[in-house]
């Protein structure tokens, strides 16, 4: 069974609570979009960035403590998602989203890092979550 439109909407929405609690800061919202085991995984850092390591960051607690550390360190920033695209059946699905974060200091914009993230999401009795999150950054 493929996805209802219903299921789509619900994901594409999960994207953008992410983007919103991320620009937001709210680490304890940010970590209820995921499942209790979930993964969350820099597979292909940026270069040249401070982004610049893997990392792999598993479970409830380990997500929070992992945002709150990278929301003390982001300062004045947006984060933006784009492109989403999700395929899937009516309890699992599978995605891939682009990424952009700007920060803003003394008034001028820069691009902070841009990539692309490939989901794995589950219907759970609260609604659609992510199971894992693995972003490639392209810089």
């Amino acid at each position: 069974m493929s996805l209802s439109s219903q299921d789509e909407l619900e994901i594409l929405r999960l994207h953008s609570q992410y983007a919103q609690y991320t620009s937001q800061k709210d680490a304890v919202r940010w970590s209820t979009l995921f499942t209790d085991d979930a993964v969350w995984e820099r597979k292909e850092p940026a270069k040249g960035t401070k982004y610049n390591e893997k990392v792999r960051v598993q479970g409830t607690d380990a997500l929070k403590k992992f945002a709150n550390e990278n929301y003390a360190e982001q300062g004045n920033s947006q984060y933006f998602s784009a492109n989403a695209i999700v395929t899937g059946d009516g309890t699992t699905a599978e995605g891939s989203v682009s990424i952009l974060i700007i920060r803003v200091e003394n008034g001028q914009p820069s691009i902070v890092v841009v990539g692309n993230f490939e989901d794995k999401y589950v219907k759970t009795a609260s609604g659609w979550k992510f199971k894992y999150r693995g972003v490639s950054l392209l810089g």
